[in-house]
């Protein structure tokens, strides 16, 4: 799998004229890579996983939207917008150094950008009560937090 990601990675380089800028890395699910894309710092994503692959069709369907814009897109290949300071860093400085609630309004106001998008939601989206759906039964066996889990989503998806 990491060869044939390895071999995607090499293709859309070429194919889209990216200049590398850092080494490539993998994560569980991906492949990605630091890049320049027409003069701008960009990323390149490699997905190894369906569930991924959604997630790049999502990021398109968004398409700056509250998340990063996508440059170009493929079937297996996702390029996007590089912030040379990303957000997460930002939010995790502001977080540790005692500004909870302020990094805390500012992911709440991006969610709420990604959910003001007016066209019907992706048909390939997979609905939250399914990859919930075996926390009921859990909860039923081992109590505890899992408990307090399963009646938090039980709150939430009504």
């Amino acid at each position: 799998m990491r060869q044939q990601a390895a071999a995607w990675l090499n293709h859309y380089t070429r194919l889209w004229d990216l200049v590398p800028e850092g080494e490539s890395f993998f994560t569980h699910t991906s492949l990605l890579r630091p890049v320049r894309f027409m003069g701008t710092p960009a990323i390149i994503k490699i997905s190894m996983e369906e569930e991924e692959r959604r997630g790049a069709r999502l990021m398109q369907y968004w398409n700056g939207r509250g998340a990063a814009s996508v440059l170009k897109y493929s079937e297996n290949g996702l390029l996007l917008e590089r912030a040379d300071d990303f957000p997460g860093s930002v939010l995790t400085r502001m977080s540790s150094g005692g500004a909870d609630d302020e990094a805390a309004g500012i992911l709440c106001r991006v969610a709420a950008r990604l959910h003001s998008v007016k066209e019907d939601p992706p048909s390939f989206l997979v609905p939250l009560s399914d990859w919930f759906r075996d926390l009921g039964p859990a909860a039923g066996k081992r109590g505890g937090v899992l408990k307090e889990s399963a009646q938090a989503a039980t709150e939430l998806f009504s």
